[in-house]
């Protein structure tokens, strides 16, 4: 009995489901960080208006300013974010093609019972004539 594909059956295994959970832990982490960093920025922004002069860095050899480094760490953050995703969308693939492999397959098996019941089913003249 051979049958059309109305659904493509997709395992989760273990990896891909804590992968996804890892990815979305990771993603909250990144967001909240981002919404601090957001703050802290406003805040210092405040400050220097606010502050005659402006905010004073701690004299001589100024590390770069915070805002910058806020920056680096969001982008450092986001590159982070990419690179989980692609992996989870890599992961997801592979069990796309596996399952469409095993899918593949079953229609396969079908097609050869198909047939083997149809050759069954025909009489053959064995006589040649």
């Amino acid at each position: 009995m051979c049958r059309g594909v109305t659904s493509l059956r997709v395992p989760v295994d273990g990896s891909a489901l804590s992968s996804s959970i890892r990815l979305n832990n990771q993603r909250a982490r990144i967001e909240s960080e981002a919404r601090g960093m957001v703050i802290m920025g406003l805040i210092e922004k405040a400050e220097s208006i606010l502050t005659p002069g402006g905010v004073s860095h701690h004299g001589g050899h100024e590390s770069p300013p915070k805002g910058a480094r806020a920056e680096a760490k969001a982008a450092k953050a986001q590159a982070e974010l990419a690179e989980a995703e692609t992996e989870v969308a890599k992961e997801q693939a592979a069990a796309i093609a596996r399952a469409m492999q095993e899918d593949e397959a079953h229609r396969q098996a079908d097609l050869e019972e198909v047939a083997e019941k149809e050759a069954e089913a025909v009489p053959w003249d064995r006589s040649g004539s």
